[in-house]
């Protein structure tokens, strides 16, 4: 079973987290991730922002190990999924990790101890779970065909993401996302954002009031 150790040193400096990063963690790493960082610019990224919320509590390290058996029988790939399930845990936290992979398979974790108040969870996309996206920027409401739109604009706005590029969809201005909306198929949609002048100027039954 895996089994963690916590390093008691605290990297205060941005220096000594560069050194830790870039000259002891990261050169034999058979894999690296960062988790609401860039690895690459971790050690800077992790010190500016204890210095914007004064937050100067400096960057923890810990190691998680496998005994000899897992580490025949683990996957890079699993490997990997287990780093960034434990970096979700701390999903308000900036992390990188670097996987060593061998007889003695271990990950290393570096941690900024500061929080990040903007709060990513919490954000109109959410991005910060590995398996999932989240959409938070809908509104409470009681109304039927505003609950009902809302489900059918994020399934629309992932179909557009599996079929188009992302070149594509960096080109892709509103009104021709509106042209690709199949009336029939989104029916509620269609009717929200002719509601709002948002779709073409056609006659609205709008008998129902927002709460």
């Amino acid at each position: 079973m895996p089994c963690y150790k916590f390093v008691p040193k605290k990297y205060v400096n941005e220096s000594d987290t560069e050194i830790l990063i870039h000259k002891y963690i990261f050169p034999k790493a058979n894999l690296i991730g960062g988790f609401n960082v860039n690895p690459s610019t971790a050690a800077f990224e992790m010190h500016l922002l204890q210095n914007i919320w004064f937050q100067s509590l400096g960057v923890r390290h810990f190691i998680l190990s496998l005994t000899e058996y897992e580490s025949t029988q683990y996957s890079l790939s699993l490997l990997k999924m287990i780093a960034y399930q434990i970096c979700v845990y701390f999903d308000e936290y900036q992390i990188v990790f670097a996987i060593h992979k061998g007889v003695n398979t271990h990950i290393h974790f570096v941690m900024n101890t500061a929080k990040d108040r903007r709060g990513y969870r919490y954000s109109c996309v959410n991005l910060s779970n590995y398996n999932t996206i989240e959409f938070r920027m809908f509104r409470g409401t009681l109304k039927y065909n505003t609950v009902i739109a809302t489900l059918q604009l994020v399934e629309r706005l992932c179909s557009v993401a599996i079929v188009l590029s992302d070149m594509e969809v960096e080109r892709l201005s509103w009104s021709d996302f509106v042209k690709g909306i199949d009336k029939h198929r989104y029916p509620h949609l269609v009717q929200y954002l002719k509601e709002r002048d948002l779709y073409i100027n056609e006659a609205v039954n709008n008998d129902e009031e927002e709460i």
